[in-house]
């Protein structure tokens, strides 16, 4: 297992605060008569809130198969898929993703987070982990928390500066994404930093930032990742870039139109090979195959569930695919 993936873990089972981080569970979910109001999940998740879902639209890309999961099972569940946030539906059905979107339908009322019955078309929502100390209120990013982190002026953890001081952490999210990068912090008088991969770590994690407000406070940063982490990429040779899903493929009509040669190649080396063609996408299919192209049409076919994106199958018609 990678350093940075140890990092990200660390992040994940890191314990929580047990504060709200959107949500206020007592204010969101329906007590009834018989039973005491209680937030059933371990203390290492904060609770989100109570949001609205589709089912032909879901708000988080995997189902854990079955009903009647309990909270904790669905918690449980989704850290071992190496998702972080997770959700209660309907009689127990249990999602999982990471990053924003779970809020997409909009926030809602009347969830029974801890009964049997959650409520039709609605979800009670989770973390797992720390949420980002002093992000309370407006301008808090949707992406998940890594850490407060120190950082040395003249040895930048991150390699890229947003120009100019005073950027709220939602506006330091929207600049690094736009320049393509998936790891972003926030540091002193709101500077913006940004990144991929490892190395947002190198000068050691610290304690006394304020991340979301006025002075985050002197050689120390808060660091966010952008997006989903793709499923199955929780040991060596998973790539340093933005992941973007699992999309279905097909034989004769490729998302992707270049084609590595070969099979079996780990996704860090599919990666290194389009970017040596010069190209910005790359996906891993079925028994290691690697495809590259530099169109955004990666999508042509739709999307789809149950990638192993670092297994040996990926799983046959479907593909990961990042952002190099």
């Amino acid at each position: 297992m990678n350093f940075f993936t140890l990092t990200l873990l660390a992040a994940f089972v890191s314990t929580a605060s047990g504060s709200s981080l959107r949500g206020d569970f007592e204010s969101d979910v329906v007590d009834t008569s018989n039973r005491n109001l209680q937030n059933c999940v371990s203390s290492r998740s904060s609770y989100l809130g109570c949001f609205a879902n589709r089912v032909n639209n879901r708000a988080l890309p995997y189902q854990v198969p079955g009903k009647f999961h309990s909270a904790e099972d669905c918690e449980s569940a989704c850290l071992d898929k190496g998702y972080m946030i997770f959700a209660r539906e309907w009689k127990g059905q249990c999602f999982c993703g990471n990053g924003g979107g779970y809020d997409r339908h909009g926030s809602t009322g009347g969830c029974d987070c801890c009964g049997d019955n959650v409520g039709g078309n609605r979800m009670c929502v989770w973390m797992i982990g720390e949420s980002a100390p002093g992000c309370d209120g407006s301008g808090a990013p949707s992406a998940p928390y890594l850490g407060c982190f120190a950082n040395r002026v003249n040895n930048r953890a991150l390699p890229y500066q947003v120009p100019g001081k005073f950027h709220s952490a939602e506006d330091c999210e929207s600049a690094c994404l736009d320049k393509g990068y998936m790891i972003f912090a926030r540091e002193w008088k709101g500077q913006c930093f940004c990144g991929n991969g490892g190395g947002y770590d190198r000068h050691g994690s610290t304690g006394g930032c304020d991340c979301c407000g006025d002075n985050v406070g002197g050689n120390r940063m808060c660091v966010w990742m952008i997006g989903e982490s793709a499923p199955g990429c929780d040991g060596s040779g998973a790539p340093s870039a933005p992941y973007l899903g699992c999309y279905k493929d097909r034989n004769l009509d490729r998302a992707l139109p270049y084609r590595v040669d070969g099979r079996g190649h780990s996704a860090k080396d599919c990666q290194d090979a389009c970017s040596s063609k010069g190209m910005d996408y790359f996906a891993r299919e079925w028994r290691g195959q690697c495809f590259c192209s530099n169109d955004n049409d990666y999508d042509k076919h739709g999307t789809s569930r149950d990638c192993d994106c670092c297994g040996r199958n990926v799983g046959g018609g479907i593909m990961c695919v990042w952002h190099g």
